[in-house]
């Protein structure tokens, strides 16, 4: 089992063997079926503590001589057999059946209910919920950041930091977030974290932080293309909010990687205060929306919508099929035209659905001066 490990005590990761003789189960505390993903409470015999891990299957490989193999070391329990349709269950060789894992030992109260299913919520957090509920509430019951700052510090995990900025002010680390393996390219997964300290998410920033996003944008972009060869436009960068932990960061993945909390349940365009520099809310006012900042009076109401649409240009049929010389060699048949009603047509067969899915068969009618096209 591949095992990464976190601690209060150290924040410190590393591949040391652990021995997990002691632990023992106690509950499945949630689980993400789509991601292969579950967290487990674990107890800790003869040290009154618990813990959590969190289990997760790693990525296929995508080496021929791997999959040579599992292939021909694996075992097989056959499940159904419909045709030429099979279903089984595999057992691939050892090197192939690991399991990653993080271990939080010990965990706390705060972990566990982390960690737990609980039911879910959108809502609409005004500037005034935000100082009234939810800041007093991460001032109580934030989790530790010395994780964080081990990090920034190079004391943990500087293995895994392919990108340092050591600028106070606008500084950021880039780093190998824990869920990737810093192998499969398509499950590109990789954090940019602030040096500097006081910003716990993107409630706090300003206009004044402009500088440390452009920043964080130009080189982490940089980095990571100069790093592993991927386009800029095959990378997705995001914000969470509420975040995992108030210590302002930005996540990078690959477009490919569907990660866990990547998709947007709402999103908004960030604009600032021209008073004050603070980030503006919308709320709703007494006539109309409005922009309202939470950190002075100013007030913009919403008066007029605003929009643009863009129609992307439809490709053409021939484009499609290979371009304008693509009936030239197109076979013949007996086909009659829905439009003139001549019996011959061209015909071409094209893959336009998943695999499993008949081919679909596109005709242009053989009388040039109809030349109709159709498909079935």
């Amino acid at each position: 089992m591949n095992t990464s490990v976190a601690t209060e005590k150290t924040g410190n990761t590393g591949n040391n063997t652990i021995n997990l003789e002691s632990f023992r189960f106690k509950e499945i505390l949630g689980e993400d079926a789509a991601h292969k993903v579950a967290f487990v409470l674990l107890d800790v015999k003869g040290y009154g503590n618990q813990a959590i891990m969190i289990a997760e299957r790693t990525p296929f490989p995508k080496n021929e001589q791997d999959w040579n193999t599992i292939v021909s070391h694996c075992s097989l329990k056959a499940v159904s057999t419909n045709d030429i349709y099979s279903n089984l269950i595999l057992f691939p060789p050892e090197k192939f059946a690991g399991i990653k894992a993080t271990l939080i030992n010990p965990c706390t109260e705060k972990h566990i209910t982390k960690y737990r299913d609980q039911k879910r919520y959108v809502i609409h957090e005004t500037p005034d919920d935000y100082k009234s509920i939810t800041l007093p509430y991460l001032e109580e019951h934030q989790f530790t950041l010395k994780w964080i700052f081990n990090l920034l510090e190079h004391k943990a995990e500087v293995d895994r930091i392919i990108f340092d900025d050591t600028d106070p002010q606008n500084g950021f680390v880039l780093a190998l977030d824990i869920k990737w393996d810093g192998k499969n390219l398509e499950n590109l997964y990789v954090l940019a974290i602030i040096r500097r300290k006081g910003i716990k998410s993107i409630r706090d920033l300003t206009v004044n932080d402009l500088p440390l996003l452009e920043n964080i944008s130009q080189k982490s972009y940089t980095a990571i293309t100069e790093k592993y060869g991927i386009d800029k436009h095959q990378i997705r960068a995001y914000f969470h909010y509420q975040p995992t932990f108030y210590h302002l960061h930005v996540h990078f993945i690959h477009v490919s990687y569907d990660a866990p909390a990547s998709g947007v349940a709402m999103k908004y365009m960030l604009l600032f205060c021209p008073e004050c520099g603070s980030s503006l809310q919308v709320e709703e006012g007494s006539n109309c929306y409005q922009f309202s900042c939470h950190n002075c009076p100013y007030v913009q109401p919403i008066t007029k919508l605003i929009k643009s649409r863009h129609y992307p240009k439809l490709k053409d049929l021939d484009e499609v099929l290979g371009g304008p010389g693509a009936w030239e060699n197109a076979q013949i048949t007996d086909e009659r035209c829905p439009r003139c009603a001549g019996s011959r047509a061209y015909f071409m067969q094209l893959q336009t659905r998943s695999a499993d899915e008949p081919m679909t068969i596109f005709y242009r009618c053989a009388n040039s001066e109809c030349a109709h096209r159709w498909k079935e």
